[in-house]
C-alpha cells in the first residue's frame, strides 16, 4: 500500500495544542504493507510533539516518525509491533529535546477526549423517543464522565453520520436511523454524568445530532410501524387475557371433578392409594456460557497499560 506523505510549508513555529497532556502508548514498528495511522500526514522541517498534536486535532491517535513526520488516525489500521523505547531515538527536528520516532518506527500517542473537538460540524435535531422494540442507533459507549462534546468526538472518530446521548451516560452512534422513532421535547432532561450543566437525553430518549441533516426527517413508514406495533401489542394482550380465562375455567372444572371423585371413593379404602398425587421430577436446566478468550495484540495491551497509568479523568 502506497502512502503519499504531504510536504507542506508550515510556519516557523508550529501551533501548540492546548489541553491536558495526552497518553503516550509506546514505540511501534510500522507494518510491512501499511501505516499504523493513515487518516492524515504531515512532514515538516520544524516538527515538534505539540505541532503534531495540533495538526491531528480531532483524531483519536497521532504519532511521530523519522524526526520530521506526523501521522493521524481514528484507529490503528495495521497491527504495529511494540519495540523497546530505545528504538525510537530520533530527536524532533523542531525540538531536539523531544523524541520523534525512528526509521519506520512511530512514537504513538492517544488524545484525551477532554482535549479534543469534534472533527465535523454536528446539527442538534432535538429529542427523539426510541423505537418500541429496537434502538434508533446501533453503536453505544457508556461512561460515568459523558458529555455532549465527548460523544460527538467519539462518533467523529468512527466517521458516523448520526450521534445521540441517552440516560445521562450513554453515547450512541450510527449511519442510519431505525424506523419507529418519534420526535418529542419533554423527556430529554437528564444531566450528563460528566457535566451536570450539560443535557444527555433521558430514559429511552436521545438528544439526536446529525452531520448532514439540519432538521429531523423521520424514516419512511416510521409512524405506520409504530401504529402496527401498538395494534400487535393490543392483540397479544387480548390473547393473553383469553388464555388466562380458559386456564381459570379448566382449573374450576378440575376442582369440581376432584370433589366428585373424593365423595365417590370415600367408602372405598382399597382405592385411596391410587389417588395419591405423584410429585413431579425435578428438571435440570443446564446453561452453557460461551467464554471466548480474546488475545490482545501488542498495541491493545500497551494502550491499556498506558491508560492505567493515567488519572481516571482521561479514560
Amino acid at each position: 500500500m502506497l502512502l503519499t506523505v504531504l510536504l507542506l510549508t508550515v510556519p516557523a513555529t508550529l501551533a501548540v495544542a492546548s489541553g491536558a497532556p495526552d497518553i503516550y502508548i509506546g514505540c511501534f514498528r510500522e507494518g510491512t504493507d501499511s501505516r499504523a495511522l493513515d487518516s492524515a500526514s504531515l512532514t515538516a522541517s520544524n516538527m515538534t510533539l505539540q505541532g503534531c498534536k495540533s495538526y491531528c486535532e480531532g483524531h483519536r491517535y497521532y504519532g511521530l516518525e523519522h524526526g520530521t513526520e506526523c501521522y493521524c488516525g481514528y484507529r490503528t489500521i495495521s497491527n504495529p509491533h511494540q519495540v523497546p523505547e530505545s528504538s525510537c531515538n530520533l530527536p524532533c527536528a523542531g525540538d531536539l529535546t523531544q523524541t520523534c520516532g525512528g526509521s519506520n518506527l512511530i512514537s504513538l500517542y492517544r488524545a484525551r477526549f477532554t482535549s479534543q473537538s469534534p472533527r465535523y460540524h454536528w446539527n442538534n435535531l432535538g429529542c427523539i423517543k426510541e423505537p418500541p422494540k429496537s434502538r434508533a442507533l446501533d453503536r453505544v459507549l457508556s461512561t460515568d464522565s459523558m458529555t455532549t462534546n465527548k460523544c460527538l468526538v467519539i462518533c467523529s472518530y468512527g466517521n458516523y453520520q448520526w450521534a445521540g446521548l441517552e440516560s445521562g451516560s450513554e453515547c450512541w452512534c450510527g449511519n442510519s436511523l431505525a424506523a419507529g422513532i418519534q420526535s418529542i421535547d419533554q423527556i430529554c432532561s437528564m444531566p450528563c454524568s460528566g457535566n451536570a450543566t450539560d443535557t444527555c437525553g433521558g430514559p429511552m430518549a436521545l438528544n439526536l445530532f446529525s452531520r448532514n441533516q439540519t432538521s429531523l426527517v423521520l424514516p419512511p413508514n416510521s409512524r405506520t410501524e409504530i401504529v402496527e406495533e401498538e395494534e400487535e401489542e393490543e392483540e397479544e394482550k387480548e390473547e393473553e387475557e383469553e388464555e388466562e380465562e380458559e386456564e381459570e375455567e379448566e382449573e374450576e372444572e378440575e376442582e369440581e371433578e376432584e370433589d366428585s371423585d373424593e365423595e365417590t371413593e370415600a367408602d372405598e379404602d382399597s382405592d385411596s392409594s391410587s389417588d395419591e398425587e405423584e410429585e413431579p421430577a425435578d428438571e435440570e436446566n443446564d446453561q452453557n456460557a460461551d467464554n471466548e478468550e480474546h488475545g490482545d495484540d501488542g498495541f491493545v495491551e500497551a494502550e491499556r497499560k498506558a491508560i492505567r497509568k493515567e488519572s481516571p479523568e482521561g479514560r
